[in-house]
């Protein structure tokens, strides 16, 4: 075996390679030469490293090739790590515990209950070809993909698919919102007319529609469109013109609609509209409906402890209320990569707080930030906007700070009591922290220093 890395090898990675009888090479053209397939790893951009498609090893497809059992994929710019986990922890509600004895003894945990044995990978959980090996344990998988691990699939594909946003994001990976919206929809290309795919109404808006027209005539599988709202009569015609299902939200009921069917209610959004965002559960419960599960059977409280569950895995550095200090309320929304979920968590704010202090930063990824800064001047909400890092240097005119600890102290001299003081980056974390979590970590230990 060879491999490849453009960096001088430590002291460990030189024991290994040793140990494994593994070759490294550092010319990436004389290590082409005579190599006959080649597996990238997700992190590295393949665009830097010039190869033939049909020398390229996708993890997935292996994966693919291995897997026998029924597989929900999950990808989207944001918010899939978080549906993934929160899915987990419904297959792991038993919702027959609720019912007489009688019943519980008779429930084979196939038919109708929420329960099931899942395993979970990809992004999160278990490396996916690590999971070969304890198949017969499962009843399907769970999957989280990054467009990263998606593009140039040529046989990877899920019985149900659940494409849940595309924003702009990676657009210095995909270099163009087409080259991104064609990774994430790959695997949509692979699915046969009996699977279904979930996808996000943003996958068909603004500029995303064009795109999803090009490639609507690819797909195969019955494509339904999820909203968190009711659908307008134009939207309804260019559904029926595009042949695409629809779930919507009417009377407070998440509702189905696909072609030449009957309507059916899958549930009511009073089950769970407390708790975290309304698209993430419409994904969830819709889910478990094509996944054979009788959503009736999954009390309030079920969905609630599946929520908190959830939350204690992934909801850390998510819009968290970190602290309230001398009548100041600070927000942890560190995980915001992006522009879009900062101007969410802003939305999310002003329904309890009249103002709230904006703090941001970060690499924009490619991505265009002018959106964010047209937010932040007409959203009547925001006291004020505050950057950090050198990251930040296309949010200009806002006031800048070098690092985080000064501008902490500027937040805190324009706040009133009542303010919310929201740290929600709309960038990658990399030209400062290690990461989002050490990022929002060190904002915390701020906030606990008061």
């Amino acid at each position: 075996m060879q491999v490849f890395d453009e960096k001088e090898l430590d002291k460990d990675a030189k024991q290994l390679v040793d140990e494994l009888n593994v070759l490294v090479e550092t010319d990436w053209n004389r290590f082409v030469k005579d190599i006959d397939l080649v597996w990238f790893s997700t992190g590295i951009n393949k665009n830097r490293f010039p190869l033939e498609a049909e020398k390229i090893i996708k993890e997935v497809d292996l994966f693919y090739d291995l897997w026998k059992k029924p597989t929900i994929g999950i990808t989207g710019t944001i918010g899939k790590t978080t549906l993934t986990r929160l899915l987990y922890e419904l297959f792991k509600t038993d919702s027959c515990a609720s019912y007489e004895e009688e019943v519980k003894r008779s429930c084979t945990h196939l038919r109708g209950c929420s329960y099931q044995r899942v395993a979970l990978g990809g992004n999160i959980g278990v490396g996916l070809l690590d999971l070969i090996p304890h198949q017969p344990l499962y009843q399907k998988a769970l999957l989280e993909f990054s467009s990263w691990q998606l593009e140039e699939s040529r046989s990877f594909r899920s019985d149900i698919g659940i494409w849940m946003n595309l924003y702009s994001n990676h657009l210095d990976r995909h270099e163009s919102m087409r080259q991104y919206f064609e990774a994430k929809s790959m695997f949509l290309r692979h699915q046969k007319k009996s699977d279904i795919a979930l996808l996000g109404a943003s996958v068909i808006e603004g500029e995303n529609n064009n795109l999803f027209i090009k490639q609507r005539s690819l797909w195969k599988s019955d494509i339904i469109i999820l909203f968190d709202r009711t659908v307008t009569k134009s939207e309804k015609d260019f559904l029926n013109r595009y042949s695409c299902s629809y779930v919507s939200v009417e009377n407070r009921e998440i509702v189905l609609h696909q072609l030449e069917a009957e309507r059916q209610n899958i549930c009511s959004i009073d089950m769970f509209e407390s708790y975290g965002f309304l698209d993430t559960w419409i994904f969830a419960v819709t889910a478990l409906f094509f996944s054979q599960i009788n959503i009736s059977m999954i009390r309030k409280e079920d969905f609630e402890q599946a929520y908190h569950r959830c939350k204690q895995v992934e909801g850390q550095h998510r819009l968290e209320l970190s602290a309230e200090k001398n009548g100041l309320f600070f927000y942890n929304d560190s995980k915001s990569t992006v522009s879009y979920t900062t101007k969410a968590a802003v939305k999310q704010l002003e329904k309890k707080h009249e103002k709230v202090i904006l703090i941001i930063g970060g690499l924009n990824k490619g991505v265009d930030r002018s959106d964010l800064l047209r937010f932040i001047q007409q959203e009547p909400s925001i006291k004020s906007a505050l950057r950090f890092g050198p990251g930040s240097i296309d949010l200009e005119p806002l006031v800048y700070f070098d690092t985080l600890e000064p501008l902490f102290q500027e937040a805190i001299r324009q706040a009133a009591p009542g303010d919310a003081i929201l740290f929600s980056p709309a960038g990658s974390s990399f030209d400062l922290y290690k990461n989002y979590k050490k990022r929002g970590d060190h904002f915390v230990q701020l906030v606990q220093a008061l």
